[in-house]
Order: structure tokens, then C-alpha cells, then sequence
């Protein structure tokens, strides 16, 4: 089984699409590598090619490996409804790394992370669905605190 490194990340080319691929920092710039292809010279040389887009740094967002209920992968920032019909139990939260456990964790706005489970660990137990990020949606997680 293979992880995959994968960020996403709203470029300046194209501000309000959300591009996916590789990051690449030079000097003080981060830029989205992406669409590559290898291009065969000969039986020998072969050379790799790819586009790069500037981005912007805010809204780099790296992948979790994990997938919400429909398939959709889970970013960082990413913003999550979290259900367990069993205990009658829905909260919102955004996902973000927690550094104490090493893991993705879910944690509501202005609070501590939800539980002491891995992202991983919610998705045994719960339906985990993306429902926004906070780029696109602050609004989901700042009205949760009012």
C-alpha cells in the first residue's frame, strides 16, 4: 500500500479553483507542481515534465489519507460534520494536525481537539462528511461558537 503526499492549494493563476499536486518551496515562494508526464527522447533519456503554479501560501492544505463517508478525500482545514446516530451525536469540527499525538484530529473552532482520537479513529466509529474548509466556509465553524 502506498501513502500518498498529496496538497492542494488556491494558485494565483487561478484564485478561486482549488488545484491539487506537490509543493515546492524556493527561496520564500511555495509553488503547486502538477499535470506531470514523462517524455521519452530515447530507450536511454527520458526527461520528467510538469507545470508549476505559484501559490497561495494560506491555503496550502495537505491531504490526510483518509476519505469522508462519500469518498471525498479529507484535507487539512478541511471542515467535517461528524454524526453517530447509535448515541445521537452530531458536532462540526475542522480537521488539523494535532502535534502531541502525531495524528489528524478533528477540533471545533476556539477549542480543544474533539476526543483523543486520530481522524482515522472517527471514521471506525462515526460518519465523517466534508462539508466545507475554512477558506471557502469560515462561516461553518464561527457560527458554531455564537
Amino acid at each position: 500500500m502506498e501513502r500518498k503526499n498529496l496538497f492542494r492549494a488556491k494558485c494565483q493563476t487561478f484564485p478561486k479553483e482549488w488545484m491539487y499536486g506537490q509543493i515546492i518551496e524556493v527561496g520564500r515562494k511555495y509553488y503547486l507542481c502538477h499535470e506531470f508526464c514523462i517524455i521519452e527522447l530515447s530507450e536511454d533519456e527520458k526527461i520528467l515534465r510538469a507545470n508549476f503554479e505559484l501559490a497561495q501560501p494560506k491555503t496550502i492544505s495537505q491531504y490526510t489519507g483518509v476519505k469522508d463517508s462519500n469518498g471525498v478525500g479529507i484535507y487539512e482545514g478541511d471542515i467535517v460534520e461528524i454524526r453517530d446516530l447509535k448515541h445521537n451525536y452530531i458536532n462540526i469540527a475542522k480537521v488539523k494536525w494535532n502535534e502531541e499525538m502525531g495524528s489528524w484530529g478533528l477540533q471545533e473552532k476556539g477549542k480543544d481537539f474533539v476526543g483523543v482520537y486520530s481522524l482515522g479513529s472517527w471514521k471506525t466509529y462515526h460518519t465523517l462528511k466534508v462539508i466545507g474548509n475554512i477558506h471557502d466556509n469560515p462561516e461553518l465553524i464561527i457560527n458554531r461558537e455564537k
